[in-house]
């Protein structure tokens, strides 16, 4: 189980998806992530060739998870992760319901917010 220590270790950001060009050995994406005053873009190897063609996600809002440190994900390296859920076996984007600004905080609510680190 996982409790509200736990949920408060993640760093949950709105995100704005900047650019995208296809992986060069597989049938992923390769996104780029705005999430506000970091400086640069964040970069995230996403397999959602089922679900959007690349045209579709320019400028698409959506839930950005900080890792403290980078991951290879099939060979290019990615700085984070974007949620998701699945729609008849599908992956399709968690976008907030309006258009925020890029590095907003998500939070857990409950009865209480949970403050993000």
């Amino acid at each position: 189980m996982v409790n509200s220590t736990d949920v408060a270790k993640l760093r949950f950001k709105a995100g704005k998806i900047t650019a995208v060009k296809k992986h060069p050995k597989t049938s992923d994406y390769i996104v780029l992530v705005d999430i506000g005053k970091t400086g640069a873009d964040k970069q995230v190897v996403l397999d959602l060739k089922d679900s959007y063609r690349m045209e579709e996600l320019m400028g698409k809002f959506v839930v950005y998870v900080e890792m403290d440190e980078p991951s290879v994900v099939k060979g290019i390296e990615s700085l984070g992760y974007v949620l998701i859920a699945y729609k008849n076996k599908k992956p399709v984007l968690i976008q907030p319901s309006q258009n925020v600004r890029p590095g907003a905080a998500v939070v857990a609510l409950s009865n209480v917010a949970v403050k993000h680190r």
